[in-house]
């Protein structure tokens, strides 16, 4: 079983070691998810703790780049479409014993490398080659405990318990706190997420719309997964927990019940884009935020019961 099959979203302990401290070491980690804003996420933690990253759009680029380099360690998304995260795994650590990457020393030896995998949804069996497996939205201390190979951090004040317990009280459209926390207090840095995910989310939503049309349950779940992941690293609760419930309901094989839930998805979404445009308003990025159709000075909304037109339009 794994240590926890949980990441609450606030803060613990941090790791032992710490960048400019005795025993820290610098990594060079390869990063592959299909998610750019999973990839910035995870790029950002851990270039704070002082490691170096690559990062990959998916397994066969990740592969490239395995082949291009020396790494310490990889963090996998294991729902990739193509080579997934457990496949890639596979792949990764039979190069090592194969001397087909550059990680070996001089002598020949391997060098240690772990394998990190991250999921919404972790498998019920751990894959082959995987050191540890967290959950999303990721948690800063156990992804740097788990990529520097220290013991997972104690559990702190959030409640165990999953994406359905990450945020305790009402579900919102935008919630700025929890936002901020996930990117530990830097406005710049949730600005950059809030931007990809307006950049995005657009793609996102045709891909998922041409899946339900084509009633195709493996592209629905991927779209939807794709969506929810994006929409929970901004703090979009409702958008992310209408798509988590499409994609429960592609995996269930159930095509009908998705599809009947797509118009919901389709006015959160557009709410969510209005409310995370506000924001980027209000910190600095007004010719971006009126290029997402919102001026400066626009009120930052955070409860879902607003007056939003609902109508989606990429």
């Amino acid at each position: 079983m794994h240590q926890s099959r949980f990441s609450p979203t606030f803060m613990r302990k941090t790791p032992s070691a710490s960048p400019g401290q005795r025993g820290f070491r610098s990594l060079r980690v390869l990063v592959a998810d299909d998610s750019r804003v999973e990839r910035r996420v995870v790029a950002s933690i851990l270039e704070r703790r002082g490691h170096r990253v690559t990062v990959a759009a998916d397994g066969g680029e990740a592969l490239t780049l395995f082949h291009q380099d020396s790494f310490d360690a990889a963090v996998l998304d294991l729902q990739m479409p193509g080579i997934d995260g457990e496949a890639l795994a596979v792949l990764l650590r039979e190069r090592l014993r194969s001397g087909e990457s550059p990680a070996h020393g001089t002598n020949g030896a391997v060098r240690p490398f772990r394998i990190v995998a991250v999921s919404g949804t972790l498998p019920e069996q751990e894959g082959k080659g995987i050191d540890r497996y967290l959950s999303k939205p990721i948690d800063p201390d156990r992804l740097a405990a788990a990529v520097e190979g220290e013991p997972e951090p104690e559990a702190g004040l959030a409640a165990e318990g999953g994406e359905e317990a990450s945020v305790l009280g009402e579900r919102v459209v935008f919630d700025l706190g929890e936002a901020l926390a996930r990117a530990r207090g830097k406005r710049p840095l949730l600005a950059e997420l809030v931007r990809i995910f307006l950049e995005d989310a657009a793609v996102q939503m045709l891909a998922l719309k041409a899946a339900l049309d084509a009633a195709d349950l493996d592209r629905i779940e991927r779209s939807a997964h794709r969506l929810k992941g994006s929409a929970m690293n901004v703090s979009a609760q409702l958008a992310a927990d209408l798509a988590r419930r499409i994609e429960q309901c592609a995996r269930t094989g159930r095509a009908p019940e998705a599809s009947t839930l797509w118009e919901n998805l389709e006015a959160e979404v557009s709410r969510a884009r209005k409310a995370l445009t506000g924001f980027l308003a209000q910190n600095g990025g007004a010719g971006e935020a009126a290029g997402f159709g919102l001026a400066k000075g626009a009120a930052l909304p955070r409860v879902s019961s607003l007056p939003f037109d609902t109508s989606f339009s990429p």
